[in-house]
């Protein structure tokens, strides 16, 4: 069959396709259909035309709605310039301190609500700042330790004193008139009763962490101490010299007694009597909240508690001989010509127990009231140390100075230590007035007052009553020693109050 260049007999639905033409044939057929139907030929390049222009349409409509997505993603469109005369964006306000009325109810005292720690340190209000706290600076974050150091300013309760320590006679003679109790002009220069120890000066530091996932917990130590002479009395022992002399109670005959440190034409020394006291503790406790409103919060806190108080009263006496005269001493004969007496009378008491408490604070601005109850229960072991000797620097021997078992009122009989140990309680209420100088500062002042239901003090211990033939330097040699005194283990209350005043720091 011959090629033709006509069209396929069969089409594709839908689709109208021009003919195919090769070269030669089809620009004579163009020339045919142009010369022979211009009409039809200029609808077919029409339709051409505007199936290419939908074609360009539609590829810029695809264009535009990726553009539009990437938008959407992201990009930011062209922003119109500001205007000629703006003076650019505003700007920002100043932070404040949040207002302590936007803080949840029930947050803890210490810690803010959530994962974070919280502090001790109340925020403070936009109305209340000055110039200690520039408004401009944002809030640091809270709390996670806090620092505490005060002076403490206080007073012990008073000292029993059982026994009476120094006398005098105003009208001596030898022997109706030595300064023992019950003769005619024997003068008491310290005797029984009670005595103030004075003031005692010391410092306390509190320590507070709060992690956050754990209460807020304080760790605090306290210490404080006085050394005090209560009496110093020294006597040359010339003829209008005064006399010196410790009284005693001869158990084996009943009679009154003294141990001479100094007398006119006889003797010349000196008595001396010292009193010490220590008194120290550490805490621990851990917080919860039960309160916490804008003025008031309340806290629960649970811990443990060591205290100690360790006292002593020293005796101390030095007779010297004057005209040859000579002193007895532990069985020397004929004597010795001087003689120091040492009598002391020691106390220590250790607490240990748990403690529990409230922290109350009232809030006003940057002022706070903040008042601490504890009480502290547990156990108190009570130990008493009395020691005495009596040496003779001038006696020589081939050991050195020779020294006796014995003083005047601390003697074998009730020499020793000895411990006790019992229930016992201790109460204490600290009341204090904060002033929040800086956001992380607070500066404070208050009382204090303590309360301990049951320990032994010296001078309780001392008794006037003794076998005077235990006494290395007395007179009295011949018959048989007997246990007096006997060990004293005599108790009673114990309180301190004071002031105190310190700062708080926060990191």
């Amino acid at each position: 069959m011959p090629k033709s260049s006509s069209l396929p007999l069969v089409r594709p639905i839908g689709f109208e396709e021009e003919p195919r033409l090769d070269s030669a044939a089809g620009r004579h057929l163009e020339k045919r259909a142009k010369a022979g139907n211009p009409t039809e030929w200029k609808e077919a390049n029409m339709a051409n035309g505007c199936k290419l222009g939908a074609i360009v349409l539609g590829v810029a409509l695809l264009a535009s709605r990726a553009q539009a997505q990437f938008l959407f993603f992201g990009k930011k469109p062209h922003e119109d310039p500001p205007p000629a005369f703006s003076n650019g964006p505003a700007a920002p306000e100043p932070q404040f301190a949040p207002d302590p009325k936007s803080i949840p109810k029930g947050t803890p005292d210490f810690c803010p609500p959530g994962d974070e720690p919280h502090t001790p340190f109340l925020p403070v209000e936009e109305e209340n700042r000055n110039a200690f706290l520039d408004y401009k600076i944002s809030e640091p974050a809270p709390l996670m330790l806090w620092l505490k150091a005060d002076y403490l300013n206080w007073r012990f309760s008073k000292e029993n004193l059982r026994a009476i320590l120094v006398t005098t006679d105003t009208a001596p003679n030898m022997p109706t008139d030595v300064g023992a109790l019950g003769q005619p002009h024997t003068a008491i220069l310290l005797g029984s009763g009670s005595f103030d120890n004075g003031v005692f000066q010391g410092g306390r530091l509190t320590a507070g962490f709060c992690p956050g996932f754990l209460p807020p917990v304080e760790i605090s130590g306290f210490a404080m101490q006085r050394s005090r002479s209560l009496f110093t009395g020294n006597s040359p022992g010339g003829p209008n010299d005064p006399v010196l002399a410790q009284p005693v109670l001869s158990f084996q005959n009943g009679q009154e007694s003294a141990l001479l440190a100094a007398f006119p034409n006889q003797f010349a020394g000196q008595i001396s009597v010292i009193s010490n006291s220590n008194l120290w503790g550490i805490d621990a406790n851990a917080y919860f909240n039960l309160i916490d409103y804008d003025v008031l919060n309340i806290d629960l806190f649970l811990g443990y508690r060591y205290q100690e108080l360790r006292e002593n009263i020293l005796i101390f006496n030095s007779e010297t001989a004057v005209d040859g005269q000579l002193i007895p001493f532990d069985g020397i004969f004929p004597g010795v010509s001087a003689v120091n007496r040492y009598d002391q009378f020691g106390t220590r008491n250790a607490f240990n127990g748990g403690q529990l408490g409230i922290r109350t604070g009232l809030h006003w601005g940057r002022i706070a009231l903040l008042l601490d109850s504890k009480l502290a229960l547990g156990e108190t072991v009570e130990t008493l140390n009395i020691f005495g000797n009596s040496t003779s620097p001038n006696a020589a021997t081939p050991f050195g100075t020779p020294v006796a078992n014995g003083g005047v009122m601390a003697v074998p009989s009730n020499s020793g230590v000895h411990k006790k140990q019992g229930f016992t309680y201790i109460p204490e209420a600290d009341f204090n007035l904060g002033f929040q100088l800086f956001r992380s500062v607070r500066l404070f002042a208050g009382i204090s007052c303590m309360y301990w239901s049951q320990v032994v003090r010296p001078g309780d211990q001392i008794t006037n009553v003794i076998d005077t033939r235990q006494v290395p330097s007395s007179n009295f040699f011949t018959g048989q020693t007997v246990n007096v005194p006997p060990f004293p283990f005599h108790k009673t209350d114990f309180f301190a109050y004071g002031f105190n005043f310190g700062i708080l720091i926060g990191f």
